[in-house]
């Protein structure tokens, strides 16, 4: 990756049994949902990761995804309805990290 205030190792995600943490390294600038982190964060289904100043990414929980699938499949949640509820959230963080960050 390439971008504004983006460091050659930025930080590192861990997946230790099913829970994902952002760790930032050596300061690094990194934001969740619109918030700076300067320690481990954990992360959840449609989290808005901003690293550096240009780079921004939606977090998609593999435990999370998993869980959504099989609910399809067993016809409880309706592809429209999940992507409906998948959106939303995402539109929710997205709305709170533009708060916090304008432009």
């Amino acid at each position: 990756l390439h971008g504004l205030d983006l460091e050659s190792e930025h930080c590192v995600f861990e997946n230790q049994n099913g829970t994902v943490t952002l760790v930032p390294l050596g300061g690094a600038q990194c934001s969740v949902n619109g918030v700076m982190v300067t320690a481990p964060s954990q992360l959840n289904q449609g989290a808005v990761i901003l690293l550096g100043r240009t780079n921004m990414f939606r977090f998609n929980h593999p435990k999370e995804a998993a869980k959504l699938r099989e609910k399809r499949k067993s016809g409880l949640l309706s592809s429209l309805s999940l992507s409906m509820t998948d959106l939303s959230k995402s539109c929710e963080n997205l709305s709170t990290v533009m708060l916090y960050n304008p432009g």
